[in-house]
C-alpha cells in the first residue's frame, strides 16, 4: 500500500486524498478476489475432493483508525452503526450501517456536491470504496473485535487505568503494585507503574492480572464494580470457545459497567462516556456470534509476525542491500524450524515407546500409603524435582530457623507415627529442595499443551562479594483435598490453599516413601466471597492460636495460588513483596491471574 504523504495536495485536502488513494490501492489488490468470488475456483478440500470454492472477504482485522478508514467513517463515529457521536455513552443498540445506504449517500454527495446525510452518518467523501463491487460481502459485518488496541491499550490503559490513578493517586497506586505478591511468570513492578516508559500489550496484560485484587478495599465499591465488570468482559472476550453462558456473562459484565459508571462522573474523573472504543464493546457479542471467538482476530498476531519477519530480520542484516539478506535469513530460519520439528517428532516417538514399556513394567501411585514394600516401584507423578537436592543434610534446628517452620518437629512426628516405626530425633538430617515443578496441562480453556509451574520454597540468602541478597520466596499453592481427584479446571471445593515452607525427602532409614514431603501452613477454606470483587477471601488458619500446619505428599499440590493482601485506601507502608504474606491478615484469592483460574473460580 502507498505511504506517500501526498504533499502535492493542499493541506486541507491531503487527508481525504490519502483515504481515496488507500481505497483505490485496495481495489486493485482485491480485484482477483472479486473474480473468484463471483465465478469460483476449483480447489482441493480437506477430504481430498475437488470442489468449486467461492472466495469472499469475510473478516477484516484492523485497529480502530483503520476500521474507520475502511468504513469511510470519521474517527469520532462508530464504523459499525449509526450512533451519533454524542450518544456513544448510551447502552442502547443503534441500527447497523448498510452498504446500500452508505453507497447511496456517497453517490448523492458526488452528484450534488452537498449532502446533509453524509454529515449525519459521519461519512467521508470516498466515492469509490474498495468493497463496493466485492460479491457476497457486507463490509460492516466484516469488521472484527480488536483485543489489543480496543481492550488492552484502549479501554484498559487509556481509560480504566487513568480513572483509577486519578481516584487513588499515582504514588499510592505505585505502592500497591510494589507490594503485590510473587507468582511464577508474573511481572513485578518493583518501582510501580509510573516509571514505565514504553507500554506494550505485555505490560497491559501483567497489570490486568493483579488489578482487581489491587483495587479491592482501596476504592469505592462502585468504582471496584466498574473495574471488575470491564476486566470480566476482557477475560470472557479472550476465550477461544464460547457458549450461550459465556456470551450472556459478557453482556452482563457490560451491563454492570453501564449500571455503575455514574460514579466516575460523580467523582469528576470523567465528564461523559462518548468514547468510540467503549461504545465498540456493544458490538462484541454479535460479532462473536457471527465470526467466531475474538481470539482468532487479535491484531497481536500480525504484529508479532511483523517483529519476526521484518524487524528482527532487518537487524540480522548489515543494513546495506538488506532485502536480499532478509530473504536469505528467513529461508535459513525456516530450514532450522523444519529440522527442529523433525528432531522433536523423532524424540517424541522414542519417549513414547519408552513410556509404554515402563508402564507395562511398573505400577503407579498417588497415595500416601505407598511405603517400604514398594522399594523398587517407580511412581507415575504430576510433579518433578531436581536430580540433586538444593541443600543436603540440613539439621532440624536449621530448618526451623531458616525456613520459618517452627512446628516442623511435632508435625513430622505426628505424620511418621502413621507410616514408620522409626522415631524422629533432633540429630536427624534432611535433604531439602527449593523448587517443585507441577504439570498443569493441557488447558481446556486456552488450548495450551501441558506446561510446568515452578513452586518455590527457599529462605533468604545473604549475598557474598558483588552478589546481592536473594529474598526469601515461599509460594502459596492449591492442595488437593484427601480423597478428591485431579481435574482441570480446578474445582474450588476440592482444594485448599496452603503456603509451602519446606520441600524435603526422608532419609532412607525411615523407609522408602515414593514422594517428597512438604511442610505447609494452611489457609482457611474457599467458602467466602468478597461481595464487591467476587474474589474468594482467606485468612491464616490457626489451631490453639498457632499456625495450622501439616505434612503432605508432593503429589497433592495441583497448582500455584496467587494471593493478594486486603488493604485499605492507604496501604501499609511497611508492606513489600518480601513480607506482605507474613504481615497481612486477610487475602484475596486472585482469579484474574490467568484464564484457566478465571474460569475455575468464577
Amino acid at each position: 500500500l502507498p505511504i506517500s504523504k501526498l504533499e502535492c495536495f493542499e493541506k486541507k485536502t491531503q487527508s481525504l486524498a490519502g483515504y481515496r488513494l488507500f481505497h483505490h490501492a485496495m481495489s486493485l489488490l482485491l480485484q482477483p478476489l472479486g473474480d473468484t468470488g463471483r465465478n469460483g475456483e476449483v480447489m482441493i478440500c480437506a477430504d481430498g475432493c475437488l470442489c468449486r470454492v467461492h472466495l469472499i472477504l469475510a473478516a477484516y482485522v484492523a485497529d480502530f483508525p483503520e476500521q474507520c478508514l475502511v468504513a469511510c467513517s470519521k474517527e469520532s463515529r462508530c464504523p459499525l452503526c449509526l450512533v451519533q457521536s454524542n450518544k456513544q455513552g448510551d447502552r442502547r443498540e443503534w441500527a447497523c450501517c448498510s452498504m446500500a445506504d452508505t453507497l447511496k449517500t456517497l453517490q448523492q454527495k458526488q452528484k450534488n456536491g452537498q449532502s446533509r446525510r453524509l454529515d449525519d452518518e459521519g461519512l467521508r467523501a470516498v466515492f469509490e470504496p474498495f468493497w463496493k463491487d466485492l460479491p457476497f460481502t457486507n463490509i460492516f459485518a466484516c469488521i472484527t473485535p480488536n483485543i489489543l488496541h480496543q481492550l488492552l491499550k484502549g479501554v484498559f490503559h487509556d481509560h480504566l487505568l487513568q480513572w483509577c490513578i486519578k481516584i487513588i493517586g499515582e504514588k499510592e497506586i505505585d505502592v500497591h503494585f510494589r507490594a503485590v505478591t510473587r507468582y511464577p511468570a508474573l511481572r513485578h513492578f518493583a518501582k510501580g507503574i509510573s516509571t514505565v516508559l514504553q507500554w506494550t500489550s505485555k505490560e497491559h496484560k501483567e497489570m490486568q492480572r493483579v488489578f482487581v485484587g489491587l483495587l479491592s478495599g482501596a476504592v469505592d465499591e462502585c468504582v471496584l464494580a466498574v473495574a471488575c465488570s470491564l476486566l470480566d468482559f476482557f477475560y470472557y472476550t479472550q476465550l477461544q470457545q464460547h457458549m450461550e453462558k459465556t456470551l450472556k456473562a459478557m453482556q452482563d459484565s457490560l451491563d454492570s459497567f453501564h449500571d455503575h459508571k455514574h460514579i466516575l462522573v460523580k467523582l469528576k474523573v470523567q465528564e461523559d462516556f462518548n468514547i468510540p472504543k467503549i461504545h465498540s464493546l456493544l458490538h462484541y457479542v454479535s460479532s462473536i456470534q457471527a465470526l467466531g471467538s475474538a481470539d482468532g482476530y487479535n491484531t497481536e498476531y500480525p504484529e508479532c509476525l511483523h517483529i519476526d519477519y521484518a524487524k528482527d530480520t532487518y537487524q540480522a542484516s548489515n543494513k546495506h542491500d538488506y532485502v536480499e539478506q532478509m530473504a536469505l535469513w528467513l529461508q535459513q530460519q525456516e530450514a532450522i524450524h523444519y529440522k527442529s520439528t523433525y528432531l522433536a517428532w523423532r524424540q517424541f516417538r522414542k519417549s513414547s515407546s519408552a513410556d509404554s514399556l515402563e508402564d507395562g513394567c511398573f505400577g503407579s501411585s498417588d497415595s500416601d500409603s505407598e511405603w517400604g514394600e514398594d522399594r523398587g516401584r517407580v511412581p507415575n507423578t504430576c510433579y518433578r524435582v531436581t536430580k540433586f537436592p538444593s541443600r543436603s543434610r540440613l539439621s532440624i534446628d536449621h530448618i526451623r530457623a531458616k525456613y520459618k517452620a517452627a512446628e516442623f518437629t511435632p508435625t513430622l512426628k505426628q505424620w511418621l507415627s502413621s507410616y514408620s516405626a522409626v522415631q524422629l530425633t533432633e540429630s536427624d538430617r534432611f535433604d531439602i529442595y527449593h523448587n517443585l515443578y507441577i504439570e498443569t496441562g493441557p488447558s481446556i480453556i486456552t488450548g495450551h499443551q501441558e506446561s510446568m509451574q515452578e513452586i518455590h520454597a527457599m529462605p533468604k540468602v545473604i549475598g557474598q562479594g558483588h552478589k546481592p541478597d536473594c529474598s526469601a520466596w515461599f509460594d502459596t499453592t492449591f492442595v488437593l483435598e484427601e480423597g478428591c481427584q485431579r481435574s482441570m479446571p480446578l474445582v474450588p471445593n476440592s482444594v485448599q490453599v496452603a503456603q509451602v515452607r519446606v520441600i524435603f525427602k526422608l532419609p532412607d532409614y525411615f523407609g522408602n516413601y515414593l514422594h517428597p514431603l512438604i511442610y505447609v501452613e494452611w489457609f482457611t477454606a474457599l467458602h467466602h466471597h468478597d461481595p464487591a470483587s467476587g474474589l474468594y477471601i482467606v485468612t491464616r488458619s490457626t489451631r490453639h492460636h498457632h499456625p495450622n500446619v501439616a505434612i503432605i505428599s508432593a503429589d497433592r499440590i495441583v497448582h500455584v495460588c496467587h494471593l493478594q493482601a486486603q488493604c485499605m485506601k492507604e496501604i501499609n507502608a511497611d508492606w513489600s513483596v518480601d513480607n506482605v504474606l507474613d504481615r497481612a491478615a486477610t487475602f484475596y484469592v486472585n482469579s484474574y491471574i490467568d484464564l484457566d483460574m478465571f474460569v475455575a473460580l468464577e
